[in-house]
């Protein structure tokens, strides 16, 4: 999620998620099952995740191994991991988002969703965070195109 802080400086709170990371499945669940403010930050309470899934809670037993059906699960609830949520200046968090080995980076910033690919020159070895561009009508796309439901 990006806010302003106090400062006046773009502030990014981020988690990870280990599967799934493409516009065609957590783009999709994003725009689907968290396109408020405050789903997304029930989402990000939950620190790094393993699977994004239309629903945060589960309603019966869950774990780690055996997930419940439609339930995201988390490192820290669901593996009892320690619990890590990052916050950050935007800048910081484009130099992180360089150094690390993701594809996709979404954001939530003033009510929508954004999202950005990261590409990787092998002939550098060094990864660029591209722009930022709109979800909704990245999915919106992809629903017309028939390549998701």
């Amino acid at each position: 999620m990006l806010y302003g802080g106090e400062d006046g400086k773009l502030r990014v709170k981020s988690i990870y998620c280990h599967w799934d990371g493409y516009p065609e499945y957590n783009g999709k669940m994003l725009i689907d099952y968290y396109d408020n403010n405050a789903r997304t930050e029930e989402l990000l309470e939950l620190g790094d995740i393993s699977s994004l899934n239309k629903k945060i809670a589960p309603t019966e037993s869950h774990t780690f191994d055996k997930p419940q059906k439609d339930v995201t699960v988390a490192y820290a609830r669901d593996r009892g991991e320690e619990k890590r949520i990052l916050e950050m200046d935007f800048d910081d968090f484009k130099d992180y988002i360089n150094h690390s080995d993701v594809e996709f980076v979404y954001l939530r910033y003033q009510d929508r969703w954004l999202y950005a690919e990261v590409e990787y020159d092998y002939i550098t070895h060094e990864s660029q965070l591209g722009a930022f561009k709109e979800l909704g009508w990245k999915i919106a796309n992809l629903r017309k195109n028939g390549v998701i439901e």
